[in-house]
């Protein structure tokens, strides 16, 4: 697939004159959501078979950077929206086509424990309440997860996956965060609502129906390597248009400081410069890891720790970008219309995904 074709630059100029807008409202306009409908983007790990096109790891990443540089509320929703379709490997098989044939298919919910089910006749009854649904705004299904005790073992339980309609759920629009404001990760509260046991599943059971390479891929890893990419491709974007405004600003501030222009743009080119060689480690660790997946290679743990490194790396890097520069762009940057404003906050929020934090001195020594 030729990519760059994906977001041409009228795309990226239609994108990123909403950035002000969706940071402001909080939603995302539909021209944008038909962007991602027109290309397809939430179908990226779906089988070519099931309406989608699937879309091997190494490809797709560089996408959601893609998606990510132009805006970060666009670049998260997509990654999200494509990530769903790792669920169908788990999915009973005459669903798929319910869950995700639609244009707009997208499964938005959580990936946190919560609420409590029940078994009943033909199914389940469950109620909860879940954090951060990022898509919740136009998501077409909800998934969620829950504990339910096992049938030939009430003293134990599983946890299993529930998929819901919209119309069995209550969205709490309480996603007030400091960033990726149209990104709709809303609280959802689910009632006493039943759900047919086909529209359940168990992840990463023996059972597990592996329609591609990217079904057995670790959905940790999965997960780490796309918010990294998010993190990436935000940072892209903030030097981009921190170089604007220092070619916006070139003349004041050569005739108010003689060595502003020079000293900014010096400390732009040393940060873009560190960030092109964290994004070109992690595009090699990644893509050397993924080709000995899909040649069935024998992956130790080491292998496996060392791309969710290279991923935490990667965005605190990214991050760093954004300390390092902002600070010395002018006044006009801390006011919540301007566009680096939007970047910066969007930036901090994807690096606060705890799957990018580094919880560990030695390692944020390292980063440093």
């Amino acid at each position: 697939m030729n990519y760059p074709l994906l977001f041409d630059q009228e795309v990226v100029h239609q994108i990123r004159r909403r950035t002000v807008q969706m940071d402001k409202t909080g939603t995302m306009p539909a021209d944008v959501l038909e962007i991602i409908y027109q290309r397809s983007l939430f179908k990226c790990f779906m089988p070519n078979a099931s309406t989608g096109r699937m879309t091997p790891l190494p490809e797709v990443l560089r996408v959601f950077e893609d998606a990510s540089r132009i805006d970060g509320n666009f670049g998260w929703v997509v990654t999200i929206g494509s990530k769903a379709g790792y669920l169908a490997a788990y999915v009973e098989p005459h669903r798929l086509q319910e869950i995700y044939d639609g244009r707009d298919a997208l499964l938005a919910g959580s990936g946190f424990t919560s609420g409590s089910a029940k078994r009943v006749p033909g199914g389940y009854e469950l109620s909860g309440s879940w954090k951060y649904c990022s898509g919740s705004d136009h998501a077409t299904l909800f998934t969620f997860n829950s504990e339910v005790p096992v049938e030939d073992n009430p003293t134990v339980t599983e946890i299993r996956t529930f998929i819901l309609r919209p119309t069995q759920v209550t969205i709490t629009k309480d996603w007030d965060a400091f960033g990726l404001r149209a990104t709709g990760s809303h609280s959802v509260t689910v009632e006493n609502q039943f759900v047919e046991a086909d529209m359940t599943f168990i992840m990463f059971n023996t059972n597990q129906k592996v329609l591609g390479d990217i079904y057995s891929y670790p959905y940790k890893v999965l997960s780490e390597t796309s918010f990294a990419a998010i993190a990436i491709g935000i940072a892209r974007h903030l030097i981009d248009e921190a170089k604007a405004i220092a070619e916006e600003n070139r003349e004041a501030w050569e005739s108010s400081h003689l060595n502003r222009y020079e000293f900014v743009m010096d400390r732009i080119e040393r940060k873009q410069e560190t960030l092109e060689e964290a994004i070109l480690n992690f595009y090699h660790t990644v893509d050397s890891n993924w080709t000995r997946h899909i040649e069935g290679a024998d992956i130790a743990r080491e292998e496996w720790d060392l791309v969710s490194k290279t991923c935490r790396t990667a965005a605190r890097v990214a991050l760093d970008c954004g300390h390092a520069l902002f600070p010395f762009l002018g006044t006009s940057v801390v006011l919540e219309h301007n566009v680096i404003n939007c970047v910066y906050r969007d930036l901090h929020t994807a690096c606060q995904n705890a799957l990018l934090v580094p919880f560990d001195e030695e390692e944020l020594t390292q980063v440093k």
